[in-house]
């Protein structure tokens, strides 16, 4: 989902409408670091892993904390990253937040 969304962000200026019920950036922030992180550990799976259902698993517990839809996910992705601006923000946002968040995991 996300690659697609980085190839439709050629232009700066926005291409797309906010949608009725767009999620607040720093809530696209936090819901972007979490797919990233999402997509590495499906990744890293084993190989005989199920990682079509670790995906859905994955998603299904995302959306739910964030109390968000898919459609309204990406809605609102569509709009943020049809802004090339506002997508490299977004991203550099997220990766500062993953960031953050590795070092505040206690070190072996």
């Amino acid at each position: 989902m996300l690659p697609l969304l980085f190839l439709m962000s050629c232009s700066s200026k926005p291409l797309v409408e906010p949608p009725a019920d767009l999620i607040a950036e720093d809530t696209i922030v936090q819901l972007v670091a979490e797919q990233l992180v999402i997509e590495s550990t499906v990744f890293s799976a084993p190989p005989d892993y199920d990682k079509d259902g670790l995906t859905r698993a994955f998603y299904s517990q995302l959306f739910e904390k964030y109390n968000v839809s898919v459609p309204r996910y990406t809605s609102s992705l569509t709009y943020y990253f049809a802004d090339k601006e506002r997508m490299e923000n977004i991203m550099s946002r997220a990766k500062t937040l993953i960031d953050q968040r590795k070092e505040a995991l206690p070190t072996q």
